[in-house]
């Protein structure tokens, strides 16, 4: 049964990805003054934001998505450390989609922007940990959760927009990779329960 969830709410991840860009994507059409050099992701669901309940609500959507992915990993998951990473990428949904409540302008912003960051690199590292029957898969994910982490806060970016925008598309990788993962051990196991030490 539990087998069944995780292979149906699996699909909330690609959903996720997708939901993030085009909420990104329309908010910045919404905003004719805005530019990525001077701004950053956060102006768009702003008080100087033309229409900032585009972005605002995009981040709720896209947050109640990732949570419902993050279910389907800890469904998937039978090893302590993979449902610790799985559980904290699902409560990273929940830190989204108060980023969209508590939009820019409000006390908690910042606090729950940058740990929505820090906390997906660690739920990618716990995930990786919890590979240990697969360990290129194991390595990937570490290795992935450490540098995406170590780029993000010590590189230079151009602006802070363009340092979210890393952010996200690092996080998108971390949801591929499980996504394709999961769907070769159905193919592997069609049978089996998708579990992460089977992965």
């Amino acid at each position: 049964m539990k087998h069944r969830w995780a292979q149906a709410l699996s699909a909330a991840g690609p959903l996720a990805i997708a939901s993030a860009w085009a909420t990104i994507l329309w908010a910045i059409r919404e905003y004719p003054g805005y530019h990525l050099l001077g701004h950053s992701l956060s102006d768009l669901g702003g008080p100087l934001s033309p229409d900032p309940a585009v972005y605002n609500v995009g981040l709720m959507v896209t947050g109640g998505l990732i949570s419902l992915y993050g279910v389907a990993l800890l469904l998937a998951s039978r090893d302590p450390a993979a449902s610790a990473g799985a559980t904290v990428f699902s409560l990273d949904g929940v830190f989204l989609g108060l980023i969209g409540y508590f939009h820019e302008g409000t006390a908690p912003h910042v606090f729950l922007s940058m740990w929505f960051f820090i906390e997906a690199a660690l739920g990618c590292f716990l995930w990786g940990i919890g590979q240990r029957r697969r360990l290129l898969w194991s390595f990937f994910y570490q290795c992935w959760a450490v540098a995406t982490l170590a780029v993000g806060l010590g590189l230079t970016f151009p602006s802070t927009a363009y340092r979210e925008i890393f952010g996200v598309a690092a996080i998108d990788v971390f949801g591929l990779a499980t996504f394709f993962q999961m769907r070769i051990s159905q193919r592997r196991h069609p049978a089996q329960p998708t579990r992460a030490s089977s992965l």
